[in-house]
């Protein structure tokens, strides 16, 4: 039983993990591309920056689910 529960908080830990990267690389890269787009003058790069957190987000998903199931196997 107190295995199970281990395992079950450490999914948990593991899930949120994986949320606060992806929503921590989105804001911080539309951030900056709002920042810039706005000395820029050209508004349309906060939504290039969305994207490119997007994909770092992603990135970085990958590479800690990677490691959690090489860590397993």
């Amino acid at each position: 039983m107190k295995k199970e529960k281990h395992q079950v908080l450490g999914m948990l830990a593991l899930i949120t993990q994986l949320g606060v990267i992806m929503i921590v690389s989105i804001l911080i890269c539309t951030l900056i591309g709002n920042w810039i787009g706005q000395r820029l003058d050209m508004e349309w790069i906060s939504v290039l920056g969305f994207f490119l957190g997007a994909m770092s987000g992603f990135t970085g998903v990958y590479r800690t689910v990677s490691r959690f199931l090489n860590k397993k196997n």
